[in-house]
């Protein structure tokens, strides 16, 4: 079993911006220790969580292929987010998805893992970058707070991705990159 996860990486210009923020945020948050690494910022689109060995081939062919027809994503007017999960919150950059052709491939692609067998997140699409891990943190949520100094955001890229735990932090390896096309 490995843990996989699908995404949707931002230029590193944006990578920078986002770094700016989390370097912000984090003046502000001295108590915080657990920020995602530059390297590891992306937008998830969807977590598969324990992915059997069986089932990574078929699902980086369908990511394949998924990534064959959508078109770069462009992202507007996101904010910060102190979002519940499990028993360590998160710091996330939430951003509304109103892209109805996203949306369809979205819930297609839950059918397609409920077909292998896997549990799917079936709530709406909102795409979400973690800043910050809050376990054993008590910060109360602030006000969403609109992220102005991040410009609009182009995500070219849909990635499946194996996550690997270590006590340092997660790391990602590729299993599929796809470049998305503009027409």
């Amino acid at each position: 079993m490995q843990r996989t996860f699908i995404a949707f990486e931002p230029n590193d210009d944006v990578k920078s911006d986002i770094s700016f923020l989390i370097d912000e945020l984090a003046k502000e948050y001295p108590q915080i220790r657990n920020w995602t690494k530059k390297e590891n910022l992306h937008f998830t689109f969807k977590f598969i969580g324990d992915t059997q060995n069986e089932d990574i081939e078929k699902i980086a062919e369908y990511v394949s292929n998924l990534g064959n027809i959508l078109k770069p994503i462009y992202l507007h007017e996101g904010h910060l987010e102190w979002y519940p999960f499990n028993n360590s919150p998160l710091i996330c950059m939430m951003y509304e998805m109103k892209n109805s052709f996203l949306i369809k491939q979205y819930h297609l692609l839950g059918d397609y893992l409920q077909e292998l067998g896997y549990r799917t997140d079936r709530r709406r699409l909102n795409f979400h970058l973690t800043l910050a891990r809050l376990k054993g943190i008590e910060i109360s949520p602030k006000d969403k707070i609109l992220i102005k100094q991040i410009r609009e955001i182009k995500l070219g890229k849909l990635i499946y991705y194996r996550s690997i735990l270590h006590r340092t932090g997660a790391e990602y390896q590729i299993i599929k990159e796809i470049n998305l096309k503009e027409e």
